[in-house]
């Protein structure tokens, strides 16, 4: 899956984020883009969640268990 899409730079401009956001997304963005693994994990999670399958309690631990191990701020 494409995470840094135009759609997502437009969206970000639409609501007037702040530059330090768009700059943290995007950067982020591309490392789910660069690293297959990472995007792929990142992917299933937010895939399990709205499907169904998984509670958001069970997926927002395991995004912060993913953001550690890829040296991301949880927040973001």
């Amino acid at each position: 899956m494409l995470h840094n899409t135009q759609y997502i730079q437009d969206f970000m401009a639409y609501y007037n984020y702040p530059a330090e956001a768009v700059k943290a997304f995007t950067e982020l963005e591309a490392l789910l883009d660069e690293n297959e693994q990472f995007g792929a994990k990142q992917d299933a999670l937010v895939e399990g969640y709205m499907g169904d399958k998984i509670s958001l309690r069970d997926a927002l631990s395991e995004l912060d268990k993913l953001s550690e191990e890829y040296g991301v701020n949880r927040y973001t």
